[in-house]
């Protein structure tokens, strides 16, 4: 299946486990801070014995697969499992003498290949997927798609590494209902060396699954790959500081962090930041409730629950993982049947254009609940987001709601404001700034659906990473994942593998 249709900047980007405020956060300690403003690095005369050569800063699929590379898993193509494509299969295996994808030069890829290329896929993202998934266009017309990869275990070649995670493994795939189901199918959600055949019935491959399931497969892949001990949960990292050894020049970094009410500081010589978006876009209106804390399905299911008994006002921030789709997403989980039921006379606005404003809207329509979609996108620019790109035939109750937001069919419980915002929220009324006016309306639940955000005190603008994931500024840091621009699983593992290659060659950078 082509998910070329997934790609884009939808502001309910998948794999989301992280934000730019996630920096904000970081660099909110003080002098301990790594900033932008920084002149020098700071200096020590006391020699350091690092606590391993690699952080991971984030546990979801993204530092999952690099930790898999460092610890000596490796991808290879040795062409017993024949890619479709002849000129590429024969390329592979005339390429360096070594099957080994984490010690081939590939940069030849992109110049011979580029009908292979898929738009906004960097090379590694995209040689990775393609070999991992060679008929994936094909696969709803009955052809295979087995993967040509094989992954070997190579202990000698492990880096050491430990990465951090505020919570548990699995990064923000932890914080959403586990009755929710992803956009993606499992075979394009599974990482190198343990699949969801492995997990699951094979016959589940090109199945929709619950986030529940894919949490479970997370932490089974870590659990399955011996991965444990290079894992510290828990953890949330207060700042990084960058230093410099006055005698011998060895430069490391300082990363201070709390956990279980401790606050401790490790020493490492490379920075990976695996983190996705994790920081949810606030409505900036002025609201006679602030926006509450309810950020999750859950949150939602006790807004309409609390309203279901009560008739009384909420307004509820609801958001979505892509993410993993971070994605992630990925996880634009999409399945809210579970929710209470709401009384018919119940008025919903829903303020958003991406998948999580259309789970909102087809889960009220079901219900018989009147919706009001506020939606900033005119017509042209909603036929180029992300819903727009999902295949009818695949996402039927996705394409019934485009259909409303563009106004080709209607109901009439579904009314829309396009090139519209929000102005303010009171108790029962709701303004909003349309091509025509202000328009006020009664409404009884609001649920802002406006995705995650990743900016912060390391602002991106300064700190330029090239297509290898490696900063520009300080070849020791390095983003991968939603972070770097990766918004699904199956590309962000390509990301994971291209910085795993420049840790094992340094003198090779992008080879």
């Amino acid at each position: 299946m082509d998910e070329d249709y997934l790609m884009g900047t939808d502001s309910d980007s998948p794999i989301s486990e992280m934000s730019e405020e996630y920096w904000e956060y970081l660099c909110s300690s003080g002098e301990d801070d790594f900033t932008p403003e920084q002149q020098q690095t700071p200096t020590v005369d006391k020699k350091v014995v690092v606590d391993a050569d690699v952080c991971i800063i984030g546990n979801g699929p993204a530092g999952i697969s690099l930790s898999a590379f460092l610890a000596g898993w490796h991808p290879i193509y040795d062409g017993s499992s024949e890619h479709p494509n002849s000129k590429l299969h024969h390329r592979l295996l005339h390429n360096n003498h070594t099957p080994d994808l984490l010690y081939q030069d590939l940069s030849w890829y992109e110049d011979e290949f580029p009908e292979l290329i898929k738009p906004n896929v960097r090379r590694t993202s995209n040689l990775l997927d393609t070999l991992a998934r060679p008929n994936d266009g094909l696969m709803l017309n009955g052809h295979k798609n087995e993967n040509t990869l094989k992954v070997t275990y190579n202990p000698e070649a492990a880096i050491s590494h430990m990465v951090l995670g505020e919570g548990p493994i699995g990064g923000s795939w932890n914080t959403y209902d586990s009755e929710m189901v992803s956009v993606s199918l499992a075979n394009g959600m599974e990482l190198p060396g343990y699949t969801f055949a492995d997990f699951l019935d094979p016959q589940l491959q090109n199945a929709r699954l619950p986030s529940g399931v894919v949490k479970n497969y997370l932490q089974k892949y870590v659990e399955k790959l011996g991965l444990e001990k290079n894992f510290v949960t828990s953890t949330r990292v207060v700042s990084l500081e960058k230093v410099c050894h006055t005698q011998t020049g060895q430069e490391y970094w300082n990363v201070f962090c709390e956990g279980d009410g401790i606050k401790y500081k490790m020493s490492f010589n490379k920075i990976v930041i695996a983190c996705g978006k994790n920081v949810i876009k606030r409505l900036q209106v002025s609201c006679f409730h602030n926006l509450s804390s309810n950020t999750s399905l859950a949150g939602l299911k006790a807004a309409l629950d609390t309203f279901n008994k009560t008739k009384s006002l909420d307004v509820c921030c609801m958001e979505r993982k892509t993410s993993d789709y971070d994605s992630d997403e990925e996880c634009f989980p999409h399945n809210l049947t579970t929710l209470f039921s709401c009384r018919s006379k119940t008025k919903v606005v829903v303020i958003g254009d991406g998948i999580s404003a259309a789970d909102s809207v087809k889960y009220c329509l079901a219900r018989g609940i009147e919706v009001i979609h506020v939606i900033r996108k005119n017509e042209r620019q909603m036929r180029s987001s992300v819903i727009a790109r999902l295949s009818p035939a695949i996402y039927p109750e996705y394409s019934a709601v485009f259909n409303l937001m563009i106004g080709r069919t209607a109901n009439k419980n579904y009314r829309r404001f396009i090139r519209s915002t929000v102005n303010t929220i009171q108790t029962n009324d709701i303004s909003i700034s349309t091509p025509i006016g202000d328009v006020t309306e009664k409404f009884n639940l609001a649920v802002a659906c406006i995705g995650r955000t990743t900016s912060g005190c390391l602002p991106l603008s300064q700190y330029q990473f090239n297509h290898n994931y490696q900063s520009t500024q300080d070849t020791s840091l390095f983003a991968i994942g939603s972070f770097a621009g990766d918004h699904f699983i199956r590309y962000l593992v390509g990301g994971a593998l291209e910085v795993a290659r420049t840790l094992l060659n340094p003198t090779r950078p992008g080879f």
